[in-house]
């Protein structure tokens, strides 16, 4: 049975040719445990292509060494940073595989069967694309304070209705056909993509062990929203579902109430509008502890990182649209 199993997984990696790209920029501390997770694959990939993409920290460096070990890693380096959509689309030109699996920098791979599964799914040639999904990484209390926004994130989207298209692996040749990635979106580029991927076929969902490794530093989730706010500036949210406006986590939501502050002393009325906010944050707080079990995370997410994120993506989404007009 063993050596039909190694048969088998020789037998993928022959017919289908699985290229991975991981776009990276400043990623020194996660981009050695991202590449060693899928060369520790039972069917490794043809190749795994970094694309460094301005970085200036040691992620050149340890990509380059990393290539010196094993064969399959390969490095385009760009000394001038641009976006994640230009960084996959460079990587997806040089590859040579039949289908394209992009990852980020931060997502480690624990589940050794990842590339196995994902070419099982694209024996079907009615299959154009896939998606895979797994958890994150929350070992510091900033990290499980993320860990409660994923968790009432994916409420509000399942209790909205919300279907967010995107894709991880891709045939190259579809990928080539539909222009790859849209450069002018950042951010949210893989959600465009997979809406124009979602109207040629089918996106099948492979579940599978992988970790995104989450900010674990308030620089880190600094910077992760201002990506929010810059990609918001590019690809409109509100046509994916326009109750994103009334969502606590978003920044409008943390307008009215900083309005409501201001004007409370003018009007009664505002007053209870307030009031009425912060029941509606207190709810949050009970509903995300019964979901996590986590109170202090969960506390702090609703009355601290939620309101700095909302006022970190609108600065940064109005300082882009200024850049752009």
């Amino acid at each position: 049975m063993f050596i039909n199993f190694l048969l088998e997984g020789e037998r993928i990696e022959k017919k289908l040719k699985i290229s991975v790209v991981i776009p990276a920029r400043n990623e020194e501390d996660v981009i050695e445990r991202s590449v060693r997770s899928l060369l520790n694959q039972t069917v490794k990939p043809y190749e795994i292509i970094v694309v460094n993409d301005g970085s200036t920290d040691a992620t050149r460096e340890i990509v380059e060494k990393l290539g010196k070990e094993e064969g399959r890693v390969k490095l385009i380096n760009f000394d001038r940073g641009h976006s994640a959509a230009f960084a996959r689309n460079r990587g997806a030109e040089a590859a040579r595989g039949d289908v394209v699996y992009f990852q980020d920098s931060d997502i480690v791979v624990d589940d050794r069967g990842l590339i196995e599964k994902v070419g099982e799914v694209f024996q079907n040639e009615s299959i154009g694309a896939v998606r895979t999904g797994g958890g994150g990484e929350y070992k510091t209390f900033l990290q499980r304070c993320q860990e409660v926004r994923a968790v009432m994130s994916n409420l509000f989207f399942k209790a909205s209705g919300t279907k967010i298209e995107y894709i991880s692996g891709i045939r190259r040749k579809l990928f080539s056909e539909l222009g790859g990635f849209n450069e002018r979106i950042f951010y949210y580029e893989d959600r465009e993509l997979g809406r124009r991927v979602a109207e040629r076929t089918r996106i099948p969902f492979v579940k599978v062990g992988i970790r995104h490794i989450e900010p674990s530093t308030l620089s880190e989730i600094v910077r992760q929203a201002r990506y929010v706010g810059k990609g918001a500036s590019t690809y409109n949210l509100i046509n994916e579902n326009p109750l994103v406006l009334l969502y606590p986590p978003y920044p409008f939501f943390w307008l009215i109430f900083a309005a409501c502050i201001l004007l409370s002393v003018l009007n009664s009325i505002f007053l209870y509008l307030l009031a009425l906010m912060l029941l509606v944050l207190v709810a949050e707080v009970i509903v995300a502890y019964y979901l996590t079990r986590m109170l202090l995370p969960s506390i702090c997410f609703v009355f601290f990182i939620s309101p700095l994120r909302a006022v970190l993506i609108t600065y940064s989404f109005l300082l882009n649209r200024l850049k752009t007009r």
